[in-house]
């Protein structure tokens, strides 16, 4: 039997992971005892030596450079508008635009008018990205949309505020529409606020992706928020016969980006009411203007 020599006693799994890391990038095989008072690394008798003197080298060259901590959790310490106001517009805007759908109110076909038509949005109807956002298919859709929308909003608005948070989420639904008709036929048309639902679970992965702490964390382990996110994608995302996934997909992706910005944008005052009144006034009057533009 091959015989072992003790190179690393660690006093937690971070250390010790850190200090089997190096040893495997330097060649020398190791195993790993879990006792009660610590966690000690072995290698084979020959190899001691030259462990030790990687470790001891790893130490002295990091001495000075101590591990850098994660950005906080940016949190809203007052939150100016509660969070049902947010979920209470979420759901008239929804509501309301569904109504004038339904009924063609005023002659108006809106589906017709502000449809995500990916070819008419390359040319340069621009617009559809956001309106899309408000029409659905049937009732069934909206009320789907309605409750998991209303779910990711209050998750995001708890963390970023109530205006900023949704302002977010739509900026997410836009940009998804507009990345998704960039790839898809020109015939290709979809409506739904499900782009911008997932972008909002896209924005809850990237925020807390941005606030883990940087370490030796290797593979999918390292992108864990963001693989959890993925997942629900996956799950809620891709069933049905007319589901968008390329719109689903892309809302996520974006979301996912705009999560990691935010978290490390600190030239925004989330506790400054007048930031998120602003937001929150955006929100219905970006689409507004947009059902303007699609109506002249």
């Amino acid at each position: 039997m091959q015989e072992v020599v003790e190179v690393s006693r660690c006093a937690g799994a971070r250390e010790a992971r850190t200090h089997q890391l190096v040893l495997v990038a330097r060649g020398i095989r190791c195993s790993v005892s879990y006792d009660l008072d610590a966690i000690r690394l072995y290698v084979a008798a020959e190899d001691a030596d030259r462990a030790r003197s990687e470790i001891a080298a790893y130490l002295a060259e990091n001495a000075g450079y101590p591990e850098p901590a994660a950005p906080p959790l940016r949190t809203v310490a007052a939150p100016y508008l509660p969070t049902a106001a947010g979920i209470a517009g979420y759901g008239m805007i929804l509501f309301g635009v569904f109504g004038l759908q339904r009924r063609q109110s005023f002659g108006v076909d809106w589906t017709e008018l502000g449809a995500a038509q990916a070819g008419a949005i390359v040319d340069g109807a621009l617009w559809r990205a956001a309106t899309a956002l408000t029409l659905h298919a049937d009732l069934g859709h909206l009320l789907s949309n309605l409750v998991f929308g209303a779910v990711a909003g209050a998750m995001v608005a708890a963390q970023f505020g109530v205006g900023a948070g949704w302002l977010a989420i739509l900026l997410a639904g836009m940009l998804g529409n507009l990345v998704n008709a960039a790839f898809q036929p020109e015939a290709h048309t979809a409506v739904g606020a499900s782009t911008a639902v997932f972008g909002a679970l896209g924005f809850l992965a990237g925020a807390a992706q941005a606030v883990r702490r940087p370490g030796w964390r290797l593979g999918l382990r390292r992108w864990a928020p963001v693989v959890a996110g993925a997942m629900l994608l996956a799950f809620l995302g891709f069933g049905g016969e007319r589901v968008d996934v390329g719109a689903h997909v892309a809302g996520f992706a974006v979301g996912v980006a705009l999560g990691l910005a935010a978290v490390r944008w600190p030239a925004i005052d989330l506790d400054d009411p007048r930031v998120q009144l602003t937001a929150a006034a955006a929100c219905p009057a970006v689409l507004a203007i947009s059902w303007l533009l699609a109506l002249l």
